[in-house]
């Protein structure tokens, strides 16, 4: 009787399984440590309930970037976040944007450091962030970002020395309408024109 194709395939994962678990890798001596007080990224993230989650929004959490901000040729972090739902409602909490915002812009201070130039970029969002992706959309030399998130999504014009214009609106993206849930991104040129293009999933 031949055995069932399932059988067999289970099988094979059991004999591959069992030649890797015997087989012992190689030390890597590489190891890892975290810095980000040191270096001065130590603002809290912020995304939904703090003891308990209601909804999927509030566990999805955000993206980040590591982008030259400034074009001084050291990476600048991007790190996105979000906001919190009033307890026991569907609506933000608005003392969490009173606050200030929850995505933070730090600019690499060339000694392993960083410093939050948040409120100078233009880049101060206090939304339900999810990705985000670079490009330079009106090949100015300077690389411009697209932020998704849930309600509407946003375009920033790079501008000089780590500040960003929120362009959306002028570039066309809704502003208004019933809320979408933008989550990854990216810039390419799909048509070959030599400007980039903008695929957005939801």
């Amino acid at each position: 009787m031949t055995p069932p194709r399932a059988a067999i395939a289970l099988a094979i994962v059991f004999v591959t399984v069992g030649l890797l678990r015997s087989t012992a890798l190689p030390a890597v001596g590489i190891t890892f440590t975290d810095v980000a007080a040191s270096a001065g990224l130590i603002v809290p993230s912020v995304y939904g309930g703090v003891d308990r989650k209601r909804f999927i929004i509030e566990t999805n959490g955000a993206g980040t970037a590591w982008i030259d901000a400034d074009q001084d040729g050291w990476l600048d972090a991007l790190v996105l976040g979000g906001t919190r739902l009033i307890d026991g409602q569907r609506a933000d909490d608005p003392a969490i944007a009173a606050a200030g915002s929850t995505s933070r812009l730090y600019r690499n201070q060339h000694d392993g450091t960083f410093k939050d130039i948040t409120a100078a970029s233009g880049l101060g969002l206090t939304v339900w962030a999810s990705s985000v992706c670079g490009g330079d959309y009106d090949n100015d030399g300077r690389l411009d970002l697209f932020i998704t998130s849930f309600g509407r999504n946003r375009l920033f014009r790079a501008l000089a020395n780590g500040r960003f214009e929120d362009v959306s609106v002028a570039q066309g993206l809704p502003a208004d309408g019933p809320p979408r849930w933008g989550s990854g991104c990216s810039f390419l040129d799909f048509d070959r024109d030599g400007r980039l293009d903008l695929f957005v999933s939801n």
